[in-house]
């Protein structure tokens, strides 16, 4: 019985032993060696350890090189242009913009090394704002990609494998239209047969459209009514004018802050046509002035009323540009009735007196009563002379500085025009004498700009009669004809020009042209201007500025972002004294402070 009990225990501990897991190994012929002993192996040496192996040319290995890991890529390096795109108004590729990217830190990914480069987008939105003249702001705050390392060098995907730079439009603001005073003020008004006329804006004769959008910009539609300046045109010309067209229209565009007109030689003419003109009849009887002046040289002059049949309309003509009509009064009939009103015998100086008068387009007009030519009569018994004509007077007068030195020499100087008035012919004694008074200003500076000093006549004017021998006026001779005296006047010199009389600033430019070296206009800095003495070159004040450079390329180079210097330390101009003011040399002539 112990021996069944003790074969039924060995058999189950066998059965059991089988049925534990083995290890099986496989031979290099592939078949398999079980129940074989796992044995936990100790750590590789580390020649053990696999290198990395780097083929050559030939194709051989060369092993244990070190692997080393690439630098950041430089910023050359990184793409110089990207797409910034709008759903609405479409792509637009722009350059990079400085100080809007960042390099990454170089790290390994699945087997190649690969550097980050994130673009801040929001400089490229304003840019796609000022570009398509809409507001837009950056979809994303920045976009990143990976540039790769070739094991060689960094490279960059293609243009069509960056991220887009995306943007979206702002809801904008319709600008309020242009107000009346905003829109151009001068207009040309054209004819072919006529040439152009410019004419000032006419009231009431423009019309402010309504604000729209054309082509991403906002403009507003300006017509101009044509009829009015057709209408001035003719007035301008004497000549009947339509206009081609009823009205004009042209645009003006707004800029994002202001409406912008265009510029004059851009605006559309107003083109008008000449009217088949009529000649048109003579004024009749009731058009022609009524009342005329009547004068004698020893008496009063009398108005007298027109007499009838004593007048003659003529034919109508074409005169410079004008249709004239002359009209002829017959002057015995007015000597006569003269002669009654002052109870002297007269008659008529000329048989007659002619006048024009002129076609307005719509009536004819007659001169004012001042400018109808007088009906001058002469007493019987005696003829007055006419005073002597300007051409019968002296020819000229001596002017004499009562300084006398070389630079104040007495000067005869012809006679300047404007400056004689010839006076009234009267009687003295049994001679007939006309009195003429010079004006003495004129002359006097005209001594003090041959003489290069400032003089002041004594007296405003000079006297001298001239007198009737029967047959002409004489003059006294020239030793007898008073003289112009004038004096030395003290002149005062300007005081300096004031810092803020001085130009408001000054072209600043680098000798290195380049986008990051363009000339700049930059306003006066402090403690920069010197100002030195009044000093007088021929007959004009000036006063020389000096202007210290070194601010100014210090504002340069910070703005910039890089270090100039001037080249001259200072630069130099001259303003100078007109008069009443001073006066710098326009912009254009001011010197340019130059750097390097």
């Amino acid at each position: 019985m112990k021996k069944k009990k003790l074969l039924s225990t060995l058999i189950c501990m066998t059965i059991t032993v089988g049925m534990l897991p083995t290890t099986a190994y496989a031979t290099e012929d592939g078949t398999e060696i079980e129940n074989q002993q796992v044995i936990t192996p100790e750590q590789p040496e580390a020649t053990q350890i696999p290198t990395t192996a780097y083929a050559t040319e030939d194709g051989t290995e060369i092993e244990n090189q070190q692997v080393i890991t690439p630098e950041q890529p430089g910023a050359t390096q990184i793409p110089t242009s990207y797409m910034v795109y709008c759903e609405d108004h479409g792509p637009v590729q722009m350059d990079l913009i400085n100080d809007t990217f960042t390099i990454g830190k170089v790290e390994d990914s699945d087997g190649s090394y690969v550097c980050p480069i994130t673009i801040a987008t929001n400089a490229y939105a304003e840019k796609y704002s000022t570009a398509t003249n809409k507001t837009h702001t950056a979809v994303e705050e920045n976009i990143t990609y990976n540039m790769t390392w070739t094991g060689t060098e960094w490279k960059a995907p293609e243009m069509t494998q960056l991220p887009v730079i995306n943007v979206k439009c702002e809801k904008e603001v319709v600008p309020a239209a242009p107000e009346a005073t905003q829109i151009p003020t001068s207009y040309m008004v054209y004819c072919e047969d006529h040439g152009p006329v410019q004419m000032d804006l006419i009231n009431d004769t423009f019309t402010i459209g309504k604000v729209e959008d054309s082509d991403g910009s906002y403009v507003c539609p300006i017509t101009i009514a044509t009829n009015a300046y057709a209408e001035k045109y003719s007035t301008a010309t004497n000549k009947t004018h339509t206009a081609v067209e009823e009205n004009i229209t042209y645009n003006m565009t707004w800029t994002g802050t202001e409406w912008k007109a265009p510029e004059m030689t851009q605006l559309p003419e107003i083109k008008v046509k000449c009217e088949k003109e009529v000649v048109p009849a003579a004024p009749e009887a009731t058009q022609i002035p009524t009342s005329y002046i009547v004068s004698c040289e020893n008496h009063d002059s009398v108005q007298m009323d027109l007499i009838n049949d004593t007048f003659t309309i003529g034919k109508v003509k074409d005169s410079d540009g004008s249709y004239v009509c002359p009209i002829t009064i017959a002057t015995n009939a007015y000597a006569e009735k003269y002669s009654k009103a002052t109870n002297k015998t007269h008659t008529a100086v000329e048989k007659n007196i002619t006048y024009n008068m002129t076609w307005t387009g719509t009536e004819w007009k007659a001169p004012e009563m001042t400018q109808l030519p007088e009906i001058k009569v002469k007493c019987e018994k005696e003829v007055v002379p006419a005073a002597p004509e300007a051409n019968k007077l002296p020819m000229g007068y001596m002017v004499k500085c009562m300084k006398r030195s070389f630079y104040h020499k007495a000067r005869f100087m012809h006679q300047l025009p404007k400056t004689v008035t010839i006076g009234k012919v009267e009687k003295k004694g049994n001679n007939y004498v006309c009195k003429i008074s010079v004006s003495t200003k004129s002359y006097a500076k005209a001594y003090s700009k041959e003489f290069g000093k400032v003089h002041a006549a004594i007296k405003p004017k000079i006297t001298y009669q001239m007198t009737w021998d029967g047959k002409q006026w004489k003059a006294p001779e020239m030793t007898q004809l008073p003289e112009i005296k004038v004096k030395c006047k003290k002149e005062v010199v300007p005081a300096a020009p004031k810092a803020n009389k001085l130009p408001m600033g000054y072209m600043v430019k680098c000798t290195k042209r380049s986008f990051f070296h363009k000339a700049r206009f930059m306003h006066q800095l402090p403690k920069t201007v010197t100002i030195g003495k009044v000093e007088k070159k021929g007959n004009n004040y000036v006063c020389k500025i000096s202007v210290s450079t070194k601010s100014y390329a210090k504002a340069y180079s910070k703005e910039f972002g890089k270090v100039h210097a001037a080249i001259k330390p200072k630069i130099t101009y001259q303003m100078t004294w007109d008069g009443k003011q001073w006066k710098a040399p326009t912009y254009s002539n001011l010197p340019t402070i130059l750097l390097k």
